[in-house]
């Protein structure tokens, strides 16, 4: 009998919800009708007169006795009434909207009749079956427990007991796979399962059977599960056998670790289920088998793998496992529908690259095994070369699969060099193999090569980072190791060749989106992240070799000097100046990148996105520049101005010119948000208005601190006290000034705010900390300095009144 198809039953509920939907629709459009027929009868007839429209005929009931009709159409959508009725003119009698009603609730059941019979069918003849013969087996093993648990049966019983309950079950199915065929199935997995079960009881807990005897029943019983799945031609019965087949040798294990005969079950089994996959062609039955195979030698290698003991058993049984899925991928892609040969080539590449995983973890376990692994990647592409010429001659129209093995061809070969050699020639080769790859998959339309591509991208960004990770781990472990010399070394060859691959990528993407293998929606996205990633590379490279310089410096101060003489704290105060330098020439490297990358943004790329990240980045550095910065300037002016004679180097001036150095990159910076602030990109997108007040928050933000930074530094190298309290307020009430005067000349009511705000900090300043141990003098100079600066803020409030507010200056 048929079974239960839910694509049938999900098309016939989505029409029975689409009939009702149609029935609401004309149920609406006659109750239009009938107050448009009202309307039009009211305006044309006397007040008492009543219409004949408000003696509406009753619809027809549909009673359960009505005899179905069957229809082969869907019901018509649009207000045309269907099986021939003529149109219905505006005005009408309404019997002919009830009749309308009425077809349309009998084809209502006409429809919904056969998804709810299909339903119960399926919940009647597969559903309610599958229950029942769970319950089934849970009721025998209670009622198992009860009778052990009360001594009724002796173990000998309890097995037999069992075996003849499973063998009934397996009896019934037998009589009744002719008439019922879903259900016998039923009944036949769960007498397969209790036999299993049976069968593991005998000899676990009871020792009723030897590890032999029970050995060859569960194999006996896997053979005749596979069987009849084979007989039936049922996907689920070669699932219970896959579960049986791969319990046995755990279930009956006695620990005595002969994974020789594990390995060499496991491979007959692979063969027996895979045939079997192929000849039924059940994709989910190879896709068990091959999880649950490298599931157990994963498990095995992780734990019980000795190198000195298991190197040749793990590779050939690996090996082993390797070609037959790999047969079956092949098979599968070859014999079959050529609609599979794209599942086909992934899974023939899910293959290769876990056998390779294996392999190259095997034999990189032996210390003489290891110079032969660039041999061993090598003759994974002379396999899948060899493969690729026999499939292209036996079936020239497996195209597809030949192509995948072409990539993994490529794949091979190209990892066979960097396999021999360190991490920089690996990422520079899938740098430049996915570069490659996208060319062909986009340019020439080879879409093998796309989607081969972007995994090798994710490859050589890990690559790098891990290059990147491994240098900084080289400096922890010794710092008197002369490191990389800068520019001059591999590392940042590297980056730059990754920067050039990702760059065309970024291009190529942008120029031939329209041939890609990816969605329209993603390679916008994409590209976003290429290009993101390209241009975070590039600040990275340089950034690293500005470490690099000033590493070989402390290393450099380190080789010169009697180490032996020297303690580490005079070691590390030695060295504490050259990482205040390296953070802060980092930081000025960074604003100035920055304002290059805005000012090739506007001209030459014309990003949005590239826009809006700049100006985020950028507002970030000079956050950084203004908190980190500032302090990292205070600490190199104070190492300058008070020395330490046990220090390794003495501070020279270039403590104090570093700061007008970086005073210089942030105007640079600051430079370039203003011209970013006001180009059409960012227009486009944000009110005029908050981009003023953000640009001058900005500006005038960063100015104050830096005029307070400057001023405490100034007094300090002068000599003179309380610069953070005589010097702050009075520079901090000057500046309040100032912006008040801008405010009033240039109609800013929010550089006005901002200046009251100013004022209101410096004057609780003054009252909670200026006066705290202030001598007299400076005191009345504070306050004497604040008050005529707040009497000159308020004289020019009352002077340009009229400016400030739009109202005339009062005489009076």
């Amino acid at each position: 009998m048929p079974e239960f198809d839910p694509k049938i039953a999900e098309l016939e509920a989505r029409l029975e919800r689409l009939v009702r939907t149609q029935i609401d629709f004309q149920s609406e459009i006659s109750s239009i009708r009938n107050e448009l027929a009202l309307l039009n009868v009211s305006a044309v007839a006397p007040p008492p007169v009543t219409s004949r429209l408000d003696q509406q005929a009753p619809k027809p009931q549909v009673t359960p006795q009505s005899p179905p009709r069957v229809h082969t159409e869907i019901p018509p959508t649009s207000s045309v009434p269907p099986l021939g009725q003529g149109r219905t003119p505006v005005g009408t009698k309404s019997e002919s909207s009830a009749s309308m009603n009425t077809i349309f609730s009998e084809q209502l059941y006409d429809y919904a009749e056969p998804a709810h019979g299909n339903l119960e069918k399926f919940i009647g003849k597969n559903l309610i079956a599958l229950i029942g013969i769970i319950i089934l087996v849970l009721g025998v093993g209670i009622g198992a427990k009860f009778a052990i648990d009360n001594g009724w049966v002796s173990p000998l019983l309890r097995i037999c007991a069992g075996y003849i309950v499973g063998i009934g079950l397996i009896g019934v199915a037998v009589r009744l796979k002719a008439n019922y065929h879903n259900f016998s199935a039923v009944l036949l997995s769960g007498g397969m399962s209790i036999m299993y079960f049976v069968t593991y009881f005998a000899y676990a807990y009871y020792g009723l059977m030897p590890q032999s005897a029970s050995f060859a029943l569960m194999a006996i019983f896997t053979i005749f599960t596979i069987a009849s799945a084979l007989l039936y031609d049922r996907q689920v019965i070669a699932h219970i056998g896959l579960v049986g087949a791969y319990a046995v040798p755990f279930l009956l294990s006695d620990n005595s670790g002969n994974y020789l005969f594990l390995f060499s079950y496991m491979a007959i089994i692979n063969c027996g289920i895979l045939a079997i996959s192929i000849s039924r062609y059940w994709k989910l039955l190879f896709l068990s088998s091959f999880i649950v195979t490298w599931a157990i030698f994963f498990a095995w290698f992780i734990d019980k793998y000795a190198a000195a003991e298991h190197f040749w058993l793990a590779l050939s049984f690996s090996a082993v496992f390797f070609a037959i899925f790999y047969a079956a991928t092949l098979i599968h892609g070859v014999v079959h529908s050529e609609d599979e040969t794209a599942e086909s080539g992934i899974s023939i590449v899910a293959t290769s690259l876990v056998f390779y995983g294996f392999g190259y973890a095997i034999m990189d376990s032996r210390a003489d095994f290891q110079k032969y692994e660039g041999l061993f990647t090598a003759g994974h592409a002379l396999m899948h070369s060899a493969t690729a010429q026999v499939i292209g001659r036996l079936r020239y129209s497996a195209s597809n699969l030949v192509t995948v093995l072409a990539a993994l061809i490529i794949t091979f070969v190209t990892i066979a060099v960097p396999v021999q050699f360190d991490g920089r020639v690996v990422t520079l080769v899938w740098t430049v193999e996915a570069a490659v790859l996208f060319w062909f998959g986009r340019i020439k339309t080879i879409r093998i090569f796309e989607y081969f591509a972007y995994p090798l991208m994710v490859l050589a960004s890990g690559s790098l980072a891990y290059d990147w990770a491994t240098l900084y781990a080289e400096r922890s472990m010794d710092v008197s190791i002369l490191n990389r010399q800068p520019i001059l070394n591999g590392d940042f060859v590297t980056a730059l060749v990754f920067v050039a691959g990702f760059g065309a990528i970024h291009l190529i993407n942008q120029k031939y989106n329209e041939s890609s293998v990816i969605d329209d929606f993603l390679v916008r996205g994409f590209g976003i992240v290429v290009g993101a990633m390209t241009v975070f590379v590039m600040w990275n490279l340089f950034r690293i070799e500005i470490d690099n310089y000033h590493h070989l410096l402390i290393v450099g101060q380190r080789s010169v000097h009697d180490l032996s003489s020297l303690t580490e704290p005079t070691l590390r105060r030695g060295s504490d100046d050259v990482v205040r330098f390296n953070a802060i020439w980092q930081l000025n490297y960074t604003m100035a990148f920055l304002t290059l990358f805005g000012a090739v943004n506007l001209r030459r790329i014309r990003s949005a996105i590239a826009e809006f990240s700049g100006l985020f980045l950028s507002i970030l550095a000079l956050a950084i520049y203004s908190t980190f910065g500032m302090f990292i300037l205070y600490e190199l002016r104070v190492s300058y101005m008070i020395p330490d004679p046990q220090t390794v180097e003495i501070a020279g001036s270039m403590n104090i010119a570093i700061r007008y150095v970086t005073y210089l990159f942030a105007a640079g910076l600051l430079a370039s948000l203003y011209f970013t602030l006001r180009s059409e990109l960012v227009a486009a997108s944000i009110p005029e208005t908050i981009i003023e007040s953000g640009w001058d928050l900005l500006l005038y933000f960063t100015i104050l601190l830096t005029a307070s930074a400057e001023l405490i530094d100034l007094m300090a190298q002068m000599h003179m006290p309380d610069s953070t309290k005589l010097g702050l307020s009075i520079l901090w009430g000057l500046y309040a000034l100032a912006l008040i005067g801008i405010g009033i000349a240039w109609q800013k009511k929010h550089l006005r705010i901002g200046a009251i705000i100013l004022l209101a900090i410096t004057v609780i300043k003054l009252f909670i900390y200026d006066v705290a141990d202030l001598p007299t003098i400076p005191k009345t100079i504070l306050f004497v300095s604040l008050g005529i600066l707040l009497l000159a803020i308020s004289f020019l409030y009352n002077k340009f009144t009229a400016r400030i507010f739009d109202k005339p200056v009062d005489d009076a």
